[in-house]
């Protein structure tokens, strides 16, 4: 069984999008792309978790899931963890100035 509690911090959450980036690596290297690589399910399966969020928006796990497919999705696209997270610290800055 995998062990989940290394991502209940932000360090475990970064070292989570830092492996997921280094695993996409591997896979870009060996030819397979974002579209050999279920990127139009990641959407669908992104899509799928907003409409659960939505059914239950009180539920975190449901907010969880959407927020970690979407880094899935982005790590997928090519884009390195500090971009992700940057962008993402990027709009909550904005969400605040608001």
């Amino acid at each position: 069984m995998k062990d989940r509690t290394r991502c209940t911090s932000l360090a475990g959450m970064w070292a989570e999008i830092e492996r997921l980036h280094h695993a996409n690596a591997v896979h870009v290297r060996s030819g397979m792309g974002l579209k050999d690589m279920a990127g139009g399910r990641i959407l669908d399966h992104l899509e799928s978790e907003v409409k659960e969020l939505k059914r239950s928006p009180d539920d975190i796990e449901e907010l969880a899931d959407v927020l970690a497919i979407a880094v899935h999705y982005a790590v997928r696209c090519g884009w390195k963890p500090g971009q992700v997270v940057q962008a993402v610290m990027k709009k909550l800055a904005e969400r605040i100035e608001e």
